[in-house]
């Protein structure tokens, strides 16, 4: 039997090629041969690829021109679609010839959401997609759903269904003068990180101070975007390996005969990346948020206490009472608790090696963290990975 897998992929951007990790992973294990083609720039046909490597199985992500791919144009070839629009996802003639695997828009917004609500703010917003998508619609629910339930006063940005924009200019008046208008201080969820982007620009140009007077979370972790914006922007990261790996585990099922086509499988969020659009300080101090920053993007390459202490300026005494007078806790704490932070997020991918994590988060030794670990959680950190898959 065949062991090319041919995954059909939109691009390969970031997001992509971390699904394509997690599919790989399984493919490692499954002795699978994995071909990836763009479907979008592609010049053969599909069938004709398909004639050519005559795959066990093909996995297809992202948006499907209808006038490219069919039903029919399988044949009978296991078939799995990774996050597509309900143009194919729902349709019999689809379910009856594939299974998905579809992002679960609604865990992602709650996690965002819990974010925001942490901050006990009484006022919160939703900015969705600029053109109307399913996604966005599914995050605004969320959104509606979450602020009933804990009793705060809800704001949505008026959509393009309701109102189209004639052009990005005419989008962007219509924000400026929305945020202008929104109750402050007040969280808002952008329906992902390029609509997070468009809420910086217009508060900059607003003079509204994000975070303390707006504090804002965005969806994909989309990091050249979210780390060169200022201020950088929190963002909610799907879990795009597991995607990858739900996508190839549930083709080995059909390939096997263990599933049947129309099964759709959920993939949700990974974590929370915390950057300076919600580093809320009960203080406002340019150099604790200066320090705050660079602990966030240094701690785990070896930072120390005494280098950010010496930046604040003053004496080393003073920047520390300071710093803990505006966060709560000393350099060292916030330190300590970014580099497990991000030992965390690494450990729940089941692709870095869990002896690896120690040196990738800045810690001076694999034994150290092993003990903190258990300390805070009352599990090794192989029982935790364990139990979290």
């Amino acid at each position: 039997m065949s062991k090319e897998v041919i995954c059909f992929f939109q691009s390969c951007g970031r997001h992509e090629i971390r699904r394509l990790e997690g599919v790989y992973a399984f493919a490692r294990r499954r002795g699978w041969h994995i071909l990836v083609i763009d479907h979008v720039q592609q010049h053969a046909s599909v069938r004709r690829i398909l004639d050519f490597w005559r795959p066990a199985g093909c996995i297809v992500e992202g948006v499907i021109d209808e006038a490219v791919i069919t039903p029919q144009t399988f044949s009978g070839i296991p078939l799995v679609f990774c996050d597509v629009s309900p143009s194919v996802f729902g349709k019999r003639a689809w379910e009856r010839r594939a299974a998905f695997v579809k992002h679960d828009s609604a865990a992602t917004a709650r996690l965002a959401f819990r974010e925001l609500a942490a901050l006990a703010w009484r006022d919160c917003a939703y900015v969705g997609f600029l053109e109307p998508t399913y996604w966005s619609h599914e995050r605004a629910e969320t959104f509606r759903d979450a602020v009933d339930r804990i009793g705060k006063r809800g704001h949505l940005f008026p959509h393009a269904e309701d109102w189209p924009f004639a052009d990005a200019l005419d989008f962007q008046t219509r924000l400026r003068v929305w945020l202008d208008g929104l109750p402050k201080p007040c969280g808002i969820l952008a329906a992902n990180d390029f609509m997070g982007e468009q809420v910086v620009v217009a508060c900059r140009n607003l003079g509204i101070d994000i975070p303390h007077q707006v504090a804002l979370v965005g969806v994909d972790n989309e990091e050249l975007r979210c780390e060169n914006l200022r201020p950088t922007l929190t963002s909610v990261e799907p879990d795009f390996v597991k995607a990858g790996q739900l996508a190839a585990e549930l083709l080995d099922e059909l390939i096997a005969g263990r599933a049947a086509p129309g099964v759709c499988r959920l993939f949700g969020p990974s974590r929370v990346v915390r950057r300076a659009s919600t580093a809320v300080t009960t203080v406002r101090n340019r150099a604790v948020t200066h320090a705050l920053e660079r602990i966030r993007l240094e701690a785990c390459r070896g930072l120390r206490a005494a280098d950010v202490l010496a930046a604040m300026g003053g004496s080393r005494s003073a920047a520390e009472r300071l710093f803990r007078q505006v966060t709560g806790c000393s350099v060292l704490e916030k330190i300590e608790e970014r580099r497990y932070e991000e030992a965390q997020a690494l450990l729940a991918r089941s692709d870095v090696k869990i002896d690896a994590i120690a040196d990738f988060c800045g810690y001076r030794s694999g034994s150290f963290l092993r003990k903190r670990f258990k300390e805070r959680t009352g599990m090794t950190m192989q029982e935790w990975r364990r139990n979290r898959g």
